[in-house]
């Protein structure tokens, strides 16, 4: 057996046996996610006309999908970087500040946005480990296919995705450690061929196809020994092999099997450190989560149905039919008489009644419709936005508002989960190396340059008196007065100004937290504790020093440069240090 053979040998296994969750329950994962792209899309399997012409698609699907995403609402000010200690609060404030950056240029939150949108509307949201600038990169769910009755998909055993590539694109993976010779076989066969599978035949004879694309399948799952490197066929190894199939998989002439192309091969720990996914709902006995789109299918379905109804029997109401049973009548009233005709029949002739009675019935209906629809996905009146009635008192308001947003409180914390443990597995180790890199940060305002300056004078002082303290000398007072002159020289008359961080200056005690559980709780109690600090500190403004308001602000996400602008003013005076004076030892440590 060939890698190619293994390879082609899962895939048939996937694309052509469906898996029985329950007796009368069958379910095809990939034929599941192209039903939900179709119906958010708002088309019908066989296109949108039949025999009685077009085909309405009241798409009542996309805006509960749309819905649930709005009031899910991930954002990265949720990514908290708290500082352990009181004498690092400032590089805390510094590093969320570098880590917002960092975000938007690794575009973090066009992530988050996306696991918002197709996380209910698929059902299952899956990202993964890149080793390039992207650090994580989200996949189509229609190009994955693995065991599809798996927990999840470090439990999967196998995994297949299918990437589509044009030469181009393909070259470029060089930089990855991808084999060269074979990419260039590959593109040589593709411009040859133009099939999306490696073709060798290079004949005029050879029938060339219409590929818009060169097919590369990435692989992980056991591999025996000797189809890696001609060892022990029943010793098995967890590999990733990144191959393109062969076109034909026997030689029509020597009717031996064909070899397509292996541009990457490498041993992995597990398939859980290249992916992680996330679930909007579950159901045992399949991998593919639940999402708004197949719960609403059914009604998405009796939706459809009702409006083409009406919209047939509209038509057919407004139809002029007559009736009657004189034989000699063959005309058309319409068309065929003019007004003060004389009519002679031998029987009378009726109009035929083609209004729709059922109406009462079609209202019945839609309500039901609706009520269902509605129910299933959480669609309330105060989850849109929309206001309560004129005179509801405003703590049933409130109420409300809470118990009806319960739901997408829970599916935030199963996101917050999920992101935490990509965060903290693949994107802070990644953040960090970068941060703690040489680099520049630029600190614009002038109550901020002085808030930054003020604590990196503190913070240089200190380390300034324990170096000398080290050496055995007592700093004087123009040893102190030195170190300010040169923090305050840097940022007098400038609109901004660059922090030159050294390497390894965010290298201090702190804890990374992504919290998107219990977002709006968290809200109303910042908003408390706010007001408490901004009570505490028109009485006495002086708090604003206090260790356990620093440590509280910090815990918030704050400093105390993001609730009082006129914080500068009232620093107490730095440590001085009198000239010739002695200074303990021991109490200088300590501090």
């Amino acid at each position: 057996m060939s890698i190619y053979s293994l390879v082609k040998q899962y895939e048939d296994n996937f694309l052509n046996n469906s898996i029985k969750i329950v007796d009368g329950y069958n379910f095809d994962q990939l034929e599941t996610i192209k039903n939900n792209q179709r119906y958010y899309a708002g088309k019908f399997r066989n296109g949108n006309e039949d025999e009685f012409g077009y085909k309405y698609f009241q798409n009542t699907i996309k805006p509960k999908v749309k819905n649930v995403a709005k009031n899910i609402d991930l954002d990265t000010k949720d990514v908290n970087i708290k500082a352990t200690k009181p004498e690092d609060y400032y590089k805390a404030w510094l590093m969320r500040r570098d880590t917002v950056l960092w975000m938007k240029k690794h575009k973090i939150g066009k992530m988050f946005n996306e696991s918002s949108i197709k996380t209910p509307k698929y059902g299952t949201f899956v990202v993964k480990k890149v080793n390039s600038k992207e650090i994580i990169r989200s996949v189509n769910l229609k190009n994955i296919k693995c065991d599809a009755t798996s927990e999840c998909l470090d439990l999967s055993g196998w995994i297949i995705e299918d990437h589509y590539y044009t030469p181009s694109e393909l070259k470029k993976e060089v930089e990855r450690g991808w084999d060269k010779d074979n990419i260039d076989k590959a593109i040589k066969s593709y411009r040859v061929n133009q099939k999306e599978n490696y073709d060798d035949n290079y004949s005029e004879a050879n029938q060339k196809g219409n590929a818009q694309y060169i097919h590369i399948k990435e692989f992980y799952g056991d591999v025996p020994e000797n189809i890696i490197d001609g060892g022990n066929e029943n010793i098995f190894k967890l590999y990733n092999f990144i191959i393109i199939s062969p076109e034909n998989e026997i030689d029509n002439i020597t009717k031996e099997k064909k070899d397509g192309l292996i541009l990457y091969k490498k041993p992995i720990k597990s398939i859980g450190e290249i992916y992680k996914e996330v679930h909007y709902d579950r159901e045992e006995g399949r991998w593919l989560g639940i999402g708004i789109v197949e719960d609403l299918i059914d009604m998405q379905i009796m939706k459809n149905e009702e409006i083409n109804q009406v919209m047939l029997s509209i038509r057919l109401a407004n139809l002029v039919l007559f009736q009657t049973r004189d034989e000699t009548i063959s005309r058309n009233i319409l068309t065929d008489l003019i007004n003060g005709d004389i009519v002679k029949v031998k029987s009378e002739i009726t109009r035929i009644n083609t209004q729709n009675v059922g109406l009462n019935q079609n209202q019945y209906l839609t309500q039901e419709i609706e009520k269902t629809i509605n129910d299933l996905a959480n669609f309330y009146e105060i989850t849109t936005g929309e206001s309560l009635p004129s005179g509801t008192p405003f703590a049933l308001g409130a109420l409300i508002n809470q118990n009806a947003n319960k739901f997408f409180d829970f599916i935030r914390e199963n996101l917050g989960i999920f992101w935490q443990e990509v965060f903290e597995e693949w994107i802070i180790p990644e953040l960090s190396e970068d941060l703690n890199k040489k680099h520049l940060l630029e600190i614009t305002g002038k109550e901020e340059m002085e808030w930054v300056n003020k604590q990196m004078q503190k913070s240089l002082i200190w380390e300034t008196i324990k170096n000398f303290l080290m050496a055995g000398k007592i700093p004087t007072v123009q040893d102190i007065e030195l170190v300010e002159g040169v923090l305050n020289e840097r940022n007098q008359e400038k609109e901004s100004f660059f922090i030159d961080t050294p390497d390894d200056f965010y290298n201090f005690e702190k804890s990374v937290s992504v919290d998107f559980t219990d977002e709006r709780g968290n809200k109303n109690q910042l908003l408390q504790t706010l007001s408490t600090i901004l009570q505490m500190l028109g009485t006495n403004p002086l708090l604003i020093d206090h260790p356990i308001l620093q440590k509280i602000l910090d815990l918030s996400g704050l400093s105390s440069i993001d609730v009082s602008q006129k914080q500068v003013e009232q620093q107490p005076q730095n440590p001085q240090i009198p000239q010739n004076s002695q200074v303990n030892r021991m109490q200088m440590q300590n501090v």
